[in-house]
């Protein structure tokens, strides 16, 4: 923190970066501290201060967050030369300091700080920008010309891969294999250990920031750097203070070095002080102007940079329309009226304003404000024409704003006045006057007007002008006001940086004050909805959102998404998506192709391993046969055993039975006697057991009730117990049913098969396992048999793996081609940059053509009255054209509803042509069988003649059998209905025909009379003109004889009168004569009726 006690803070990243600690050395010597280290432990804490003294401090860690100073000494020479940099090692125990030809190490132990000798030698003049430790006994420096040097051990050289391009290099930082360097130009080098032990470091990449015409070069230098390692990424700051980032990892650098770029943290800043700053309504718009020349326009929904161009001159104050699609910008030389096109700013109109240093739109945005000097002129948004010129003070205008009707405006100035106009009659409405004061700036609502001066009040007038109250606000004065209707809060932005808010209920204190600027607060503005507020003081700008509690917020979500656009870029734009559709589709065609290319040659493959498989598991299936047929072998043998050793078994089983069943006849005897003695002791004992069975029973029922009620407890938890292993074996089931189905398979047909039989082989093993040694050998040899199966099938198991193997190989090579698609649409968007960069191109031919068109309005300007008179003469022929193109269409029309009726009653007469040829050939048909019938009667005498001729006829014009059907009456009415509708439709057509003609003959009767009318108007124009000139011609003879007739000697000058004034009567005949010619112009201009006369001579 800069200021008469400069002070270092503390943040603690795990709370939100909350502010922790405050280190303050009161005997600094200096206003700030340049640069500052902490230890790698730390344990220690490094801050050197500036101009004068250059003193170094060193704190050390106590306890939590609390460090004390331990020691100080100023590093700079006796000259006090600047100092610019300070570290500690990483060994925790030296201090490096860089400087204006300084280049010091000091070694600090328990407070006190040592000087230790460099061994810069000669070279201890240069200036030295900036140093990094790389381990703790090697550290690399920079200077002024761009040149590394490293000093290791006492050692000071040059390093051989140093750019020493004159470009002064002012920060470095050390990477986990290297280091990067940051110098002038905004130029980013990253540097690598090399295998060369004498070029010890190698250079791998350069990149640097694009400028885009908004900077100079020398505003890209780059002064710090902070690099994450875990994500490889480097952020930077340069000496204008802009914020840039940068990907730096190894994989990019060696792939495509060139195609890295730096790209901004956040959004550009100002490089100078902010002089304006607007907000419109129907878009998220801030439009903020600078002393750099540049106006930006910036989104703060999306936060994101909208328009940013620079002009030749700075600006000094800046106004948006409330759509959002103009803005009005006050330039030194003159005030703009600019159309924002995209993400370009293009002029429609200039005003000469100089130096216009407040313009506001009203709500509406019918009109904007612009201040020149003490007086305020209004124009119309639309027409871009001056309407009002308002005047009234005699010191400058500080501020001005709107009535909420868009019809009064209020203004306060320099000269301590707050006057209120009204726009209808261009006159001061109100006023008020505070002598001795400057006025700030004004704010008003519904009821009130409220003002601050440079005197430290605020002051507050009712409608009237007339002052209600005033209250103070301190040691500091506000110099920009805004206001919130629906919160009804007062905001203010002070001398001292801060911001303050009030409630207009009570402007006696401030809710709430906030630190921001390190200067004055300039301007405040609130958006339109009232939940956002701007401030501006020197080159920052910071948006606060506003929220009261119990309030509801006006929604601000209702944005348009129009744009201005011209006409050029728009197609310019249409031909360039056309194109690009068109090479997507070529790509995909393309891909397309390639994709089932590759899927033909995937499916061929993955063919060759079915068959592979296919025949492997053959192989398999014969090699399980064969151990079948061994196991079946084994089997019989063993069941032969068996069959032998159950015959012993039951030889031995017989002897045994006969040994025993003489055992059992003594043993029954004994049992007898014992029986008896037993029954006399029983009938003893029942009594006893009698009163020991109810108190038995008694403890058995309430035991019986306790294991009940904990064997249901029980019972419950085992039920949900199982639920919960069913559950589990499930979804465990399911789980390796889908990740080895096929393996499963194969597994249990094999141990179904031999598990039945081993269970078996294993219960008579078990029944016989005391009695026969040589079955269990049998029973071992067996097991040995089943892990050799087993065995067996784990290899099985080994080759399916290898099959799942190499499933996966094809499928990462089915990765491989979706890489490859990837690697095709990143060169689509190369080819969209590309595309984007021409886009720019077109903007600057543009803006050329802008210029171009200014000077061709100008000329157009120029040429302006004649055109007008061309006009008006176009505009008469144009009437004139217009009704001789009403009676063209009109006999166009006629003549094609002639023609139509024409053409039916060509087709009609078609019709009856063809009808009457087709009734000829009938009447021709019979009269030639009435001759044959004629014929054939001759023969009447003779039967036998008259029946061969009558059937000679019948074969001749009957060739099929006629079926006798009568005619349908329904086909018949409806003939007759059509042929009446048809002769309808042609009378009516005549009607029509002969109507039309009427009409036509009627209007080209009424054409041509007015010919007629005109005809003989010309005639009577041309004989008027006739008599004009023989009178002309006349005067012109007698005036020539009184001139001979007259004495030159006595009448001279009574002769030259004369022949003035005939000449003067010369001239007025002779303009007359030029009207009447140009009247017979116009004339002749109308349609000829028949055919055009003889120019008049």
């Amino acid at each position: 923190m800069k200021g008469n006690e400069p002070a270092i803070q503390i943040y603690q990243t795990s709370k939100d970066y909350e502010k922790m600690r405050h280190l303050f050395f009161p005997g600094l010597g200096s206003t700030e501290y340049v640069s500052i280290d902490v230890s790698s432990d730390g344990n220690y804490f490094v801050g050197q201060g500036g101009a004068p003294d250059y003193n170094l401090v060193l704190w050390s860690h106590v306890e939590g967050l609390k460090y004390k100073p331990v020691g100080h000494i100023c590093s700079s020479t006796p000259e006090r030369d600047p100092v610019y940099q300070c570290s500690i090692s990483p060994s925790n125990d030296i201090i490096c300091v860089t400087g204006s030809g300084i280049f010091k190490l000091y070694q600090f132990d328990e407070g006190i700080i040592k000087p230790i000798q460099s061994g810069l030698g000669k070279r201890q003049n240069e200036s030295y920008l900036a140093h990094c430790w790389i381990t703790a006994d090697r550290l690399i420096i920079s200077n002024e010309h761009g040149d590394l040097f490293i000093v290791e051990h006492e050692d000071y050289k040059l390093l051989p891969c140093s750019p020493s391009d004159s470009l002064g290099i002012h920060c470095i930082i050390a990477t986990e294999n290297g280091f990067i360097c940051g110098s002038e130009h905004g130029i980013v080098t990253i540097y690598e250990e090399s295998k060369d032990e004498q070029e010890l470091y190698r250079r791998v990449s350069t990149i640097q920031i694009d400028n885009d015409g908004l900077y100079e070069p020398e505003d890209l230098t780059i002064t710090n750097f902070t690099y994450d390692e875990v994500h490889e990424l480097l952020a930077l700051t340069t000496v204008s203070g802009q914020l840039f980032y940068v990907n730096v990892s190894s994989s990019d650098l060696l792939r495509d070095s060139e195609s890295i770029k730096i790209s901004y943290l956040t959004m550009p800043f100002h490089l100078k002080t902010i002089t304006g700053i607007d907000t419109c309504i129907r878009k998220p718009f801030i439009a903020t102007c600078s002393l750099d020349g540049t106006v930006r326009v910036l989104d703060y929904h999306k936060s994101s940079l909208v328009v940013c161009q620079r002009f030749n001159t700075p600006c000094y104050s800046i106004a948006i329309h409330p759509s959002g699609l103009y803005c009005v910008v006050g330039f030194a030389d003159k005030l703009k009226f600019l159309k924002i096109l995209g993400t370009t700013l293009v002029e429609e109109k200039f005003f000469a304003v100089r130096k216009c240093e407040e313009v506001k739109f009203c709500h509406g945005g019918q009109y904007f404000a612009a201040v020149n000097g003490t007086i305020i002129n209004i124009y119309n948004t639309f027409t871009l024409q001056p309407i009002h010129s308002l005047r009234g003070h005699t010191g400058k205008i500080r501020s001005l704003t709107w009535r909420d009707e868009d019809t009064n405006i209020i203004s306060v100035g320099q000269d301590g006045s707050v006057l209120e106009f009204q726009l209808k009659y261009e006159k001061k409405v109100n006023d008020y006057q505070v002598k001795g004061c400057q006025m700030n700036s004004v704010a008003t609502d519904e009821k009130y007007t409220y003002a601050v001066s440079n005197d430290a009040y605020i002051r507050i007038f009712d409608q009237s002008f007339q002052p209600d109250n005033e209250y103070s606000t301190g040691d500091s004065s506000i110099t920009s006001l805004a206001i919130t209707s629906p919160q009804k809060l007062l905001f203010g932005g002070q001398q001292n940086g801060s911001l303050r808010v009030y409630h207009l209920s009570s402007l006696d204190s401030f809710e709430e004050q906030i630190f921001c600027h390190d200067e004055s607060v300039s301007r405040i503005v609130l958006n339109h909805y009232g939940n956002l507020l701007v401030s501006i003081g020197g080159s920052s700008m910071f948006v606060y959102e506003i929220s009261v509690e119990g309030h509801q917020q006006l929604g601000d979500s209702r944005y348009t998404e129009e744009i201005l656009i011209s006409t050029q870029e728009l197609q310019e734009k249409n031909e360039m998506i056309s194109k690009l559709e068109q090479m997507f589709a070529d790509l995909k065609s393309n891909n397309d192709y390639e994709q089932r290319k590759r899927e033909i040659e995937f499916n061929e493959r993955v063919k060759e391993q079915n068959t592979n498989f296919q025949s492997e598991m053959k192989q398999k299936i014969t090699q399980l046969y064969a151990i079948r047929e061994k196991k079946n072998k084994t089997e019989r043998s063993k069941e032969n055993l068996l069959t032998e050793q159950s015959a012993k078994a039951k030889t031995e089983k017989h002897k045994l039975e006969q040994k025993y069943n003489q055992k059992i006849a003594a043993a029954m005897n004994q049992i007898h006697q014992l029986k008896q003695e037993a029954e006399n002791e029983r009938q003893g004992l029942l009594s006893q057991s009698k009163s020991n069975e109810e108190q038995h029973n008694k403890d058995i029922s309430q035991l019986r009730d306790d294991t009940n009620e904990e064997l249901r407890h029980k019972q419950d938890e085992i039920n949900s117990l199982e639920e919960e292993r069913v559950l589990e074996r499930d979804r465990h089931e399911e789980e390796m049913r889908q990740t080895a189905v096929d393996h499963q398979i194969l597994v249990e047909k094999l141990t179904k098969k031999y598990q039945f039989e081993l269970d078996k082989a294993k219960e008579e093993t078990l029944k016989l396992s005391g009695e026969n040694t040589i079955k269990e050998n049998s029973e071992k040899a067996h097991e040995k048999e089943i892990t050799k199966l087993m065995g067996k099938l784990k290899e099985l198991e080994i080759k399916l793996q290898e099959y799942t193997i190499r499933l996966e190989e094809k499928q990462k090579e089915t990765r491989k081609v979706m890489k490859e698609n990837r690697e095709r649409e990143d060169m689509i968007v190369e080819k969209e940059r590309q595309i984007f960069d021409l886009k720019k191109q077109n903007q600057e031919l543009e803006k050329y053509k802008f210029v171009l068109d200014n000077e061709i309005t100008t000329l157009n300007e120029e040429i302006k009255p004649s055109k007008d008179k061309i006009a008006t003469l176009r505009q008469t022929m144009g009437s004139m054209d217009k009704k001789l193109k009403n009676y063209m269409q009109t006999n166009k029309r006629l003549k094609d509803k002639i023609d139509e009726l024409r053409h039916t009653i060509d087709d009609n007469q078609q019709d009856i042509s063809k009808k009457r040829f087709t009734l000829r050939d009938a009447q021709v048909y019979h009269k030639r069988i009435l001759a044959q019938i004629h014929d054939i009667v001759q023969h009447i005498q003779s039967p036998a003649k008259l029946r061969e001729e009558v059937k000679m006829f019948y074969q001749k014009h009957v060739n099929t059998k006629i079926q006798k059907n009568d005619l349908d009456f329904d086909v018949q009415k409806e003939y007759e209905r059509q042929r009446l509708h048809l002769e309808k439709s042609v009378d009516q057509l005549k009607n029509k025909l002969v109507k039309v003609t009427q009409k036509s003959k009627t209007e080209n009767s009424r054409i041509m009379h007015e010919n007629v009318m005109l005809i003989n108007e010309i005639n009577q124009l041309r004989r008027e003109s006739r008599i004009l000139k023989s009178r002309l011609r006349e005067k012109e003879d007698r005036v020539s004889q009184k001139v001979a007739m007259q004495v030159p000697s006595s009448a001279g000058d009574d002769l030259n009168q004369a022949v003035e004034m005939q000449k003067l009567e010369i001239g007025q005949l002779r303009t007359q004569l030029e009207q009447l010619e140009q009247d017979q112009r116009s004339v002749s201009s109308r349609p000829i009726s028949r055919e055009s006369l003889p120019p008049i001579h």
